[in-house]
């Protein structure tokens, strides 16, 4: 039927009742963004940077740079500040480094490439394809993950990126980490950095990718220059390593506990002794 049809058979509703329309479908009219990968170069000095939102670079990468051999790494996350009450917040940039190394992967991106051309721009994007390593990485206990508020993090990756992460491990201290990692390493960040900004944007400034690279680079300097106590290790029990260095308890022998009717008749055989040691001359002598 016609839609002519259809709104004349319908019946109007009764007076004074609530009309809830029904919810627009939003479609996005931009094309998907295309794969491309970029060198950033030393954005922070001692390490290289790569820009990327393809899966398959991104696996390259991880083993090019030997992130499955490390002891731990740093983890981070951005996303853009959202400005709109009960706007849902959507994981834009995923940061993982080592000292020499750190890949910015457009997790964001690579989730509108794979939304349907329907998908509602109200609702949340479906957790995107990630490269099989890095998901061997992130759920690895080997590897230790290393951030601050490094539990929220990974909430954030198990519910919108579909991966558990585990071998969690919180930065020592309450300071932010430009200030811990100047204080604990000779990283400081550069000038150029730029927080706020729209991680969602097409093109992200070299400004910000400073930023984000930083985070993750600091966060695995901090950790090897100071590394924290294993009793803050946070999912699964932690690395192999860290339980292999957890001091062992000293064990001490308990003490024997006599009790009082043992220690009142060994103490009244003690004082029968001693009168009976006492009084012996007497009886000799008598």
């Amino acid at each position: 039927r016609s839609s002519s049809s259809r709104s004349s058979n319908e019946r109007p509703p009764p007076p004074g009742a609530l009309v809830v329309p029904s919810a627009p479908i939003w479609e996005d009219p931009r094309p998907p963004p295309a794969l491309e990968t970029t060198c950033l170069g030393e954005l922070v000095e001692g390490s290289t940077t790569w820009l990327t939102n393809d899966c398959a670079a991104c696996e390259e990468l991880l083993e090019e740079c030997g992130f499955d051999e490390a002891t731990h790494v740093g983890l981070d996350l951005e996303w853009t500040p959202t400005m709109v009450r009960g706007q849902h917040t959507q994981v834009a940039l995923l940061q993982i480094a080592t000292r020499r190394h750190c890949i910015l992967l457009r997790v964001g991106q690579m989730a509108l490439r794979a939304a349907a051309p329907s998908q509602p721009a109200y609702l949340p994007l479906p957790p995107p394809p990630l490269p099989p390593k890095l998901v061997a990485l992130l759920g690895s206990t080997e590897t230790l993950k290393v951030g601050r508020g490094i539990r929220d993090d990974a909430k954030l990756i198990r519910r919108q990126l579909g991966v558990d992460v585990s071998g969690l491990l919180e930065l020592p201290g309450r300071k932010n980490l430009k200030d811990t990692a100047r204080e604990a390493t000779d990283l400081q960040m550069p000038d150029a950095a730029k927080w706020m900004t729209n991680w969602d944007a097409t093109d992200l400034s070299t400004s910000a990718c400073t930023y984000a690279a930083f985070d993750a680079i600091a966060a695995y300097e901090v950790h090897r220059c100071t590394p924290p106590p294993p009793q803050q290790q946070l999912g699964n029990g932690g690395s192999r390593a860290a339980k292999a260095e957890r001091p062992r308890a000293t064990q001490f022998p308990r003490p024997q506990r006599q009790s009082r009717s043992s220690g009142s008749s060994s103490s009244s055989s003690s004082s029968s002794s001693s009168t009976g040691a006492a009084t012996s001359p007497a009886a000799s002598a008598s």
